[in-house]
């Protein structure tokens, strides 16, 4: 990354989303099994969700995510129940 290196706990120089900061997507199947991928720096695109996500999902599955329009147009192009919450409310 072109920044100095940050120590555990200081503040971000931007808050959100930006480019200072990896977008890390995680996924869980019935059984458990977990799975952790570094995406992308800064916004995800539906372009990076399919790059990730494709072939890993079955129609049944539910995608749960801030409701960035990148995961719900991923969900509308694969049939997925799309979930959105709102860190924000609580």
């Amino acid at each position: 990354m072109d920044r100095k290196p940050k120590k555990r706990g200081e503040k971000a120089s931007k808050a959100g989303i930006s480019e200072g900061k990896v977008v890390v997507v995680a996924t869980c199947d019935r059984v458990g099994n977990k799975d952790f991928k570094v995406v992308t720096i800064g916004l995800i695109s539906k372009q990076d969700l399919d790059n990730i996500l494709k072939g890993k999902l079955d129609k049944a599955d539910v995608i749960c995510s801030y409701s960035h329009r990148s995961y719900g147009a991923f969900a509308k192009d694969n049939t997925i129940i799309h979930k959105k919450f709102n860190t924000s409310k609580g």
